[in-house]
């Protein structure tokens, strides 16, 4: 099931079974991560992928959850 939010349609979805290994940029630095779901929205965005990483903070690891634009992701080699 996919959420809408207020004055933002979402126009596309597709959830992938097996996430793509991926690096996430974060704070200029590029962590491991996969692509859960690519989104098309109208808001004028456009494209944007959820994505869940690994991040090593000052205080120590974490996992983030997050929806950003297609720049900010690359294949994992």
């Amino acid at each position: 099931m996919m959420k809408e939010h207020a004055g933002i349609r979402l126009l596309e979805g597709h959830q992938y079974d097996l996430p793509d290994a991926i690096l996430v940029e974060h704070d200029g630095q590029w962590w491991p991560g996969f692509l859960c779901r690519r989104l098309l929205c109208n808001d004028g965005r456009g494209s944007m992928a959820k994505v869940e990483s690994s991040v090593q903070h000052k205080w120590g690891g974490g996992k983030r959850l997050q929806t950003v634009p297609p720049e900010r992701i690359c294949l994992a080699h």
